[in-house]
């Protein structure tokens, strides 16, 4: 008989085999730590850098939002993410403005994009957006360190770069108009450029399936200014890596095509919902194609911090700042002209890589560059409005230039000089550090010092707090606060209230607004109106009671208002008429909408609303948006998640081809250190 306390021997092999796979673990854990700890070290003072420039984002008082009148309007769309957890797939329609619509169609904001949705999920739109934009400055840093990383540049370079692109004044100069969208997609693009490099010098399949991914984020990332500028600037300059390269461009290809099907399997549920939808749509162009800059005048932003400069149309620019602002200063202009001097002789492909893609985004930049496609592709450029916004994806390649340009002069043989103290002999310092680093920490200064004045929070206007209650109805009806008043909408949407007349910068095409049930407006409103209510803070309130969000239309033409509750693409009505008639209810229709009547399915009636048979009696009526396309979008990005996770786990046997000459890291030793752990 064995006792209670013994072990048996198959017990202590498994409890040995538990304790030594610990052990293995803990060991193989510390000695990666040991391997990357200055890399660790590194992001961690990024991460610190990003908390300091963007630490007024962390006020999470939801009455305070960041400065810049567009805030609201770019991120209006990411309200319906306040439904997931109480109606789920209700979210697929955005019924929150002019008549409601599908809400993955929505380009202009970044609804789609898993930094917005966790960020929203967890702390609203308001105070998600902060930490958004938080998180976004990090992320520029790191992809600029990644870049100075690829380039195989050393700490000093890495860490200048990547603490200048976190106050660069393509990302500052966005939030001049609270545009935090454009620095989303301007971050994500960033971590293209790296990845590509990556991909040229390490053609693996981890690689590829990595700049697939990204090429998805910058995707879901909205606006689409920054992903017409990717594609017409970035890609077409990558070509450079493989001409004349025959024995490795299929390869390449190949590596290339999985990239392009992991990026379009994982947005497809962006662009399949979008191009069912696009016949539907219209956007305002700018048919002279006038609104941006000429060419040679462009760069000049680069080193301009005049805040009046922007506010006036000097030098054949809209005076507009957000659309022009790409402050950085004059030092890594001069770097990137070291990098031109010294640079080329031993990377000559790597360089032109550069130089390329900052020409081809300054090209389509700028009103030369749109009026040049418009003769390619007529028709196109005009619906790219502001190609200025395009020209923020040059700061990150001109700051990788600057980089590599300060690594040069910190390792140039000629320019060293040593600094040695008698009573510290052990203490022997190259002087060129010292020399070098008062113009860095001026350049981060001055960059810092333009960009703090955007980086900043406004609050809500206290003044509209009376007029709130005006807009809460009974019902789900359309309410009005006055046009093109942005402040209205956190105010609202995030009470889930219906506007029925929000700006966006597309419309649906042939189709009106809603009717309003409540209205604001500024203009004269006689008080004798017997749909006058109230004024408040200069806002004239009326109230159309005949405007019923859903109402039953009697033969007679009579209309009886019914109650309705709407959550995006879930709306109950609940209605009683004496005699057969017409339900309406005033949101947008498509076929995609399916209707029942007391549980029992029923056929929708043509026309812009939703309507419907409603035979006498009191009945309940359920209309569902219940769309295809976002469901097939939906697999197919599943079916692009699986394709990552089995690349990625899957042995690739040929990871490396034939690198171009002059490209090698034996190539460029001289003049850049091929050790990814240099200290400098």
């Amino acid at each position: 008989m064995t006792s209670a306390s013994s072990v048996s021997p198959l017990g202590t092999s498994l409890s040995g085999d538990r304790s030594g796979a610990f052990r293995r673990f803990l060991a193989g854990g510390l000695a990666y730590l040991g391997r990357h700890s200055l890399d660790i070290a590194e992001l961690v003072l990024l991460l610190a850098w990003a908390l300091f420039v963007g630490r007024k984002f962390l006020d999470m008082n939801v009455n305070m939002i960041p400065w810049g009148a567009e805030f609201p309007m770019e991120t209006q769309s990411h309200y319906v993410w306040m439904l997931l957890s109480r109606c789920g797939t209700c979210v697929f329609w955005n019924g929150f403005a002019n008549g409601g619509s599908p809400a993955f169609v929505d380009v202009n904001g970044s609804i789609l994009h898993p930094l917005t949705v966790l960020t929203t999920l967890i702390w609203g739109v308001v105070n998600g957006s902060k930490v958004t934009m938080v998180a976004c400055l990090f992320l520029a840093g790191l992809a600029q360190w990644w870049l100075a990383k690829t380039l195989r540049l050393g700490v000093t370079a890495r860490m200048w770069s990547s603490f200048m692109v976190v106050v660069g004044g393509h990302l500052a100069g966005r939030l001049q108009n609270g545009m935090l969208v454009l620095v989303v997609s301007l971050v994500f693009s960033s971590l293209l450029i790296p990845a590509i490099l990556n991909l040229t010098t390490k053609p693996s399949r981890r690689s590829a399936l990595l700049l697939g991914v990204l090429f998805a984020l910058v995707l879901f990332s909205g606006q689409g200014y920054i992903q017409v500028g990717t594609l017409l600037g970035v890609l077409p300059a990558a070509l450079v890596y493989w001409i004349d390269k025959t024995s490795a461009i299929g390869h390449m290809l190949r590596r290339l095509l999985l990239a392009g099907l992991v990026a379009l399997l994982l947005s497809a549920v962006l662009w399949v919902p979008l191009l069912h939808f696009a016949p539907n749509l219209v956007k305002d162009g700018d048919p002279t194609l006038s609104y941006a800059q000429p060419l040679e005048y462009l760069p000049l932003n680069l080193i301009i911090r005049d805040q009046s400069f922007y506010e006036n149309p000097t030098l054949d620019k809209l005076p507009a700042p957000v659309l022009n602002i790409l402050y950085i200063g004059w030092l890594p202009i001069l770097l990137a002209v070291v990098t031109l001097a010294w640079g080329g002789s031993t990377r000559n492909r790597r360089l032109a890589f550069f130089l390329i893609a900052i020409f081809l985004v300054f090209f389509f930049s700028s009103s030369t560059g749109m009026r040049a496609l418009d003769k390619v592709v007529p028709g196109v450029a005009p619906y790219i409005r502001h190609p200025s916004l395009i020209a923020g994806i040059a700061i990150p390649l001109i700051l990788g230039l600057a980089a590599w340009g300060l690594d040069l002069i910190l390792h140039a043989d000629w320019l060293k000089l040593r600094l040695s103290i008698k009573r510290m002999p052990d203490l022997d310092v190259n002087a060129i550090y010292l020399l070098a680093a008062i113009p860095l920490l001026v350049s981060i200064r001055a960059a810092y010092d333009f960009a703090e004045k955007y980086y900043w929070m406004n609050p809500l206007p206290t003044e509209y707090e009376p007029s709130i209650p005006m807009l809460v109805t009974e019902s789900a009806e359309w309410v009005a606060p006055p046009f093109g008043e942005y402040l209205w909408y956190p105010m609202t949407l995030g009470r889930e209230m219906k506007l029925g007349n929000t700006f966006r910068p597309w419309r649906w095409k042939d189709r009106t607004s809603p009717p309003f049930y409540v209205e604001g407006t500024r203009d004269p409103v006689g008080l004798d109106s017997p749909d006058y209510v109230a004024t408040y803070s200069g806002v004239n309130w009326i109230v159309h009671p005949q405007n019923a969000y859903a109402k039953v239309v009697l033969p007679s033409g009579e209309q009886v208002a019914c109650t309705a509750v709407s959550q995006g693409g879930n709306i109950d009505v609940d209605c009683q008429t004496a005699v057969d008639a017409v339900l309406v209810v005033t949101e947008n229709a498509t076929l995609d909408w399916k209707v029942e009547i007391d549980s029992v399915g029923a056929r929708m009636l043509p026309g812009q609303w939703l309507s419907v048979a409603a035979p006498a009696g009191t009945h309940h009526f359920s209309f569902r948006y219940r769309p295809w396309d976002v469901w097939v979008g939906l697999s197919l990005g599943l079916l692009g998640v699986i394709l990552v996770i089995a690349g990625s786990w899957t042995r690739d046997n040929r990871t490396q081809v034939e690198v171009p000459a002059g490209d090698s890291a034996a190539a460029g030793a001289t003049a850049v250190r091929a050790d990814d752990r240099n200290l400098d």
